[in-house]
């Protein structure tokens, strides 16, 4: 593991007060935080500036960015008003990312989208786009990641296991990947051959966890979730193995669930495991 996050989902994105709250908590892991980021298509047009305004406050901490991906499309027609707005929050948030020296950056391969038989045209639209931002981000210095996204109880995976595979032969070597294994669970797929098929590719992870069928992003250890203890030790074994210099991130959704002690707890846990595993 190359560094430990915890992503701003967990304080509905934007609470981060409560977010510095959680990594003083935290303190003894060592932990960074994966912010989030908005356009100014968005039901946030001022979050970027507001990004900027709390930016001295995270300088003490390792930083990531979760990339603007509610309000935009990938897969839009690339002559689009839509695809040209996607260039464009991702353009500013190359900006924003420079001025706080971030480490990674992820973006969707898709979000609204309504599949289809035939989606061939959509991934090539996305894989187009995310070439495009990748060029951009080779010229800014920015360490570009694509997430595994969707979900098939809602038809909406874009990329099936081996395609979203296949996809890192079909785009640039320096654009890395970023397994979220949550979306790995409620999809079926295999992730710990997912790990070994990728290997060094994979360049983060999102950590979390749910009951096999829905995206619910609960905290690693919770009880009669879909995976258990002795899976995380697997998966940890493999991540280690082909994968070393990956960040892990805890992406946690808000609510009851999160408190500074339930998350303290996981990271323990999650800290315990690795140190059994003979990691730390």
């Amino acid at each position: 593991m190359k560094n430990l996050f915890l992503s701003a989902y967990a304080v509905n994105f934007c609470d981060h007060e409560k977010m510095h709250e959680l990594l003083r908590a935290c303190s003894f892991a060592g932990m960074g935080a994966e912010l989030s980021m908005f356009s100014k298509k968005s039901k946030h047009p001022d979050f970027m500036e507001t990004l900027m305004q709390v930016k001295d406050s995270f300088g003490a901490y390792d930083v990531s960015f979760h990339g603007p991906y509610f309000e935009v499309e990938a897969t839009s027609p690339l002559d689009s008003e839509a695809h040209r707005d996607m260039i464009d929050a991702y353009r500013e948030s190359f900006e924003v990312y420079e001025a706080f020296s971030a480490e990674s950056i992820v973006m969707h391969t898709n979000q609204k989208i309504k599949l289809s038989e035939d989606n061939s045209d959509l991934q090539n639209n996305a894989i187009e786009t995310i070439k495009e931002i990748g060029a951009m981000a080779r010229e800014k210095g920015v360490n570009l990641l694509v997430e595994n996204v969707g979900n098939r109880f809602t038809g909406n995976v874009l990329f099936p296991y081996e395609e979203f595979i296949q996809l890192f032969d079909r785009i640039p070597e320096d654009i890395g990947c970023l397994i979220d294994v949550g979306h790995a669970f409620h999809n079926g797929w295999d992730v710990v051959e997912l790990v070994k098929r990728l290997g060094s590719r994979i360049k983060a992870y999102h950590l979390h966890n749910n009951d096999g069928e829905h995206d619910t992003h609960r905290l690693m250890f919770t009880e009669g979730q879909y995976y258990t203890v002795e899976d995380w030790k697997s998966l940890m074994i493999a991540m280690e193995e082909y994968s070393p210099n990956a960040s892990w991130i805890l992406e946690y959704a808000p609510g009851e669930q999160i408190s500074n002690e339930s998350v303290v707890e996981d990271v323990r846990k999650l800290l315990g495991l690795r140190r059994e595993l003979g990691f730390e």
